[in-house]
């Protein structure tokens, strides 16, 4: 037992030192390991310590690259904190945009104050949104518009993003300049709003504020106005709405177009571009020194605006509010806005053209018809009532008409109030005989001919004329100002072209009335001429004309009847020493006062030729023919029914030289014509053979002698009364007693109706009273 109780303790004490070793040996082998450890991780440490401080100076070294490619780089580079919009950072290009030297000046003075930024969208406000949103989102894009840069804008595209500054987050801002190309969009957007209100219906002004714009957005900083030209006025007219445009217009109500009235009226008085780098010293400024610093300009650039004939339009006028010259990009960048102000500008006059014109055509119709309707009896207070709405209607000062007289070569006037003895054809001729219309002025020595001009403005003449271009007249205008507009002289010129027809008719009217009176006062000389011829041809036959004589048992009645005041138709009784009766009736040929004559010389010569004691018809009528051959240089002849009565017997003898066969009428036998043999009519050959025929005229018996005027008198159808119905005539007298010779006049007179007498007539009756 004890043993087992020693074994056990010698066995526990084995144990013990077993374990004790173990533990030894353990301890041993850990301290060993620890040793090796610690020795490894010192190593481990300075290796660590080796690559931080490795890192350490990469790291600054690359923070320095950084700030140094910030500071390189052409963007604007803004650096925040990322929790405050607080600058730390900015690069040169941001500070050389704001001009400013440091970070805290930029912070200061730009950064953290709101007026250093323009309005909404681009306030400050605005800007720390737009910080706000990219810390939020990590980054953040857009355009943006600081108020900085030459003009006092710049537009930047920008990009926010989070990010590390010098270990630290940050926001950077960074951002391109854009400005060139924003202007040249903003210019672009600008040309073509102004386009879209050149070709629409907007006013002249709005379209002119536009154009405007374009220029002042071409060259930054500086001021535009345009002036229009008056013609009438000679001046130029500034128009426009925009800020510099409202102050020009305010220290220049309008500028006179005269070389040294401001670089504007020189431009505009030589048509030429006018350059002023300093307006103190430039001479087309001279006295305008409290006018420029009103308006705060110190340059300027003037470009004559012409219309497509070459006209001037106006000017356009940049100002600059320091000594400058434009550079020559910027003056061929200036050029297409000058050709839209021109288009805009004519575009305009031509609307207005064509309503003036629409107007002026509706008022030149109306003139048209006023003229037409002139009443020749108020032609003079007619016409200036139409020189008065001619005047009314177009602006004028003052419009006159001149007409030209018919009996004198001066030109008088026509118009009512004017003052003047006329103007001679040739002077008006030297300055209007071509057909042009020329001015008139104060220093020419037909003005003051034209009546009273107290204003001494020039006088435009625009002529009248005929179909031949013949001056008839003139239209005398003044304008209101000083000269009048080129539309108006156009439809001036249509006016006087009506007034032409106006003063055509007047004087077509007055020389016809001067012509019939003339006429009348002729036509009643020649009237009374021809009375008195007629009283003395009708004073050659016997009784005037209406010859009626009872001779025993006959009766002899005869009638002429001239187709004109005068004739040639002729008859004679002439009694004989014997008793006897020679009878005639005869017809010259032609009519009118030749033949009367001719007729006159056949009866007295007739007469002095049966007072001698010639007893043969034959001798007679050739001695009569004789005396009518002679001195017949007009080669006119006579007809001739010469009878030789004897009133105891009834017994005829008769000589037919050419004439209508007598016609006998008894009351036992038809009528008829006596066609003996006939000779040639007396006054055509010197010796012409005549025979002598003879017959009887029995009681109860008629002869008829008549002239070709009977039986070739017409009636309105055209035809002739002819033997034929003189024949009848004689039948209805065989039974009746009645009055042959009415009766022969009336049957006449009844077959003619209302044609007109074209040849004298004569007829002669011989009746022997009685029964066969």
């Amino acid at each position: 037992m004890p043993l087992e109780i020693s074994q056990i303790a010698t066995m526990e004490q084995a144990i013990t030192l077993g374990a004790v070793a173990l533990l030894a040996a353990v301890s041993v082998v850990l301290l060993i390991l620890l040793l090796v450890y610690r020795k490894r991780m010192h190593r481990r440490l300075r290796y660590l310590a080796r690559l931080e401080h490795e890192a350490s100076r990469k790291y600054r070294s690359a923070a320095l690259d950084s700030r140094s490619l910030l500071d390189q780089s052409p963007q604007i580079i803004l650096v925040f904190k990322r929790h405050a919009p607080v600058l730390v950072h900015a690069n040169p290009q941001a500070l050389h945009v704001f001009d400013k030297t440091s970070v805290e000046a930029l912070m200061d003075d730009v950064i953290s104050k709101p007026d250093a930024w323009l309005d909404r969208p681009h306030t400050l406000i605005d800007f720390d949104d737009w910080l706000d949103r990219a810390r939020s989102h990590g980054v953040e894009r857009r355009e943006w518009c600081f108020k900085a840069g030459p003009e006092g804008r710049l537009w930047v595209d920008g990009v926010v993003a989070n990010g590390v500054f010098d270990g630290q987050p940050a926001r950077i801002f960074s951002a391109t300049n854009i400005h060139d190309h924003k202007r040249a969009q903003r210019i672009a957007e600008l040309r073509n709003s102004a386009l879209m209100k050149i070709m629409s219906d907007c006013s002249l002004e709005d379209a002119i504020d536009s154009l405007t714009a374009v220029v002042e957005a071409i060259i930054p900083g500086s001021g535009c106005v345009i002036a229009l030209h008056d013609e009438q006025k000679a001046i130029l007219k500034p128009i426009g709405t925009t800020p510099f445009a409202c102050r020009f217009r305010s220290v220049f109500k309008t500028i006179p177009r005269k070389f040294g009235a401001t670089s504007l009226g020189s431009a505009a008085y030589t048509a030429r571009r006018v350059v002023s780098e300093q307006l103190r010293e430039d001479p087309h400024w001279h006295g305008y020194q409290t006018s420029t610093d009103q308006l705060g300009v110190a340059s300027s650039w003037v470009e004559v605006l012409f219309d497509h004939a070459g006209a001037v339009q106006g000017v356009v006028a940049i100002f600059g509010s320091e000594p400058r010259r434009l550079a020559a990009e910027e003056v061929s960048n200036l050029l297409p806005a000058v050709s839209l102000i021109t288009l805009a500008i004519e575009r305009h006059g031509w609307f207005n053209q064509l309503q003036s014109t629409l107007a002026s055509e509706r008022i030149i119709r109306q003139i048209g018809v006023e003229l037409v309707n002139i009443d020749e009896t108020s032609f003079v207070p007619d016409v200036q009532g139409v020189l008065e709405k001619i005047q009314s209607e177009f602006g004028l000062g003052s419009a006159t008409l001149w007409s030209r007289s018919l009996t004198s070569e001066y030109f008088l006037p026509v118009s009512e109030g004017v003052k003047s003895q006329g103007v001679s054809l040739d002077q008006v001729s030297e300055l209007i005989g071509s057909g042009d219309s020329r001015y008139l002025m104060p220093r020419d020595s037909l003005y003051g001919s034209l009546g009273n001009t107290p204003s001494q403005k020039p006088i435009l003449l625009v002529p009248i004329t005929e179909e031949r271009y013949t001056l008839i007249g003139f239209l005398a205008i003044q304008a209101r100002h000083v000269y009048v507009a080129s539309s108006t002289i156009e439809h001036l010129t249509i006016i006087a072209s009506m007034f032409s027809t106006a003063l055509m008719r007047r004087r077509l009217l007055e020389f016809l009335s001067e012509s019939i009176e003339e006429e009348r006062l002729a036509r009643k000389t020649v009237e009374g001429e021809l009375s008195a011829a007629r009283e003395i041809q009708m004073s050659m036959v016997p009784s005037g004309g209406k010859f009626s004589r009872r001779y025993d048992r006959w009766n002899l009645a005869a009638c002429l009847s001239p187709a004109k005041a005068v004739g040639g138709d002729f008859y004679d009784v002439i009694t004989r020493p014997d008793g006897k009766l020679l009878i005639t009736v005869g017809d010259v040929s032609d009519k009118g006062v030749p033949a009367a004559l001719f007729m006159a010389r056949t009866i007295a010569m007739l007469n002095l030729l049966a007072k001698d004691e010639i007893d043969n018809l034959t001798d007679l009528l050739q001695r009569l023919n004789r005396e009518l051959c002679s001195g017949n240089d007009a080669c006119m002849f006579v007809t001739m029914v010469l009878v030789l009565l004897d009133l105891t017997t009834g017994k005829i003898e008769y000589i037919n030289a050419g004439h209508n066969p007598p016609l006998l009428v008894n009351y036992v036998t038809a009528p008829q014509f006596m066609r003996g043999e006939s000779g040639p009519p007396l006054g055509l050959y010197e010796s012409p053979g005549y025979r002598v025929n003879k017959s009887r005229i029995e009681p109860g018996s008629s002869l008829i002698v008549y002239s070709d005027g009977v039986t070739e008198a017409f009636n309105e159808s055209g035809h002739e009364f002819g033997e034929d119905r003189l024949v009848a005539v004689g039948y209805r007298t065989q039974s009746i007693q009645s009055d042959l010779l009415g009766e022969i006049v009336e049957e006449v007179s009844r077959f003619a109706g209302y044609a007109p007498q074209s040849d004298d007539m004569t007829i002669m009756t011989i009746e022997h009273i009685g029964v066969g």
